[in-house]
């Protein structure tokens, strides 16, 4: 019996853990702080971190709606490919205004971390998505 891991093998477990990334991290992380302060303990206060962004209170619950639906697209595997393109530019977004308010730190190796697992997955399930959408024959 081979202990060697096919190619296929690792393949499944980076998308795996790639689903898992940007689940929980958007999840977690993300939606429930935006869209329910207080839900997650020691958490940052959003809205405070939004203000001090310069951001109106608004754009806190927009993001975090948008979060929310790259945690329930990741769900599907018809819409994954979505939801790793929808978290990827959110995690553009989030690096656009740490460099323009100069907080780049820890929370930037984060964000590109997730924006690469999220990548990964938009590109390892684009062939799921459907046609129609990508104007492919």
């Amino acid at each position: 019996m081979s202990t060697e891991s096919s190619p296929a093998t690792w393949e499944r477990v980076l998308k795996y853990v790639s689903m898992l990334i940007v689940f929980l991290t958007m999840m977690v992380m993300g939606a429930l702080p935006k869209l329910l302060p207080g839900a997650v303990p020691g958490d940052m206060d959003s809205a405070a971190m939004f203000a001090e962004f310069g951001y109106p209170e608004w754009f806190m619950y927009v993001t975090g709606g948008l979060e929310l639906l790259a945690v329930l697209l990741v769900l599907l595997p018809i819409t994954r490919w979505y939801s790793g393109l929808l978290t990827a530019a959110i995690m553009a977004g989030a690096l656009f205004t740490l460099l323009r308010v100069g907080m780049l730190s820890e929370t930037a190796v984060v964000n590109v971390v997730i924006m690469a697992a999220a990548l990964y997955l938009a590109w390892h399930e684009w062939k799921h998505a459907p046609n129609i959408l990508l104007m492919r024959a």
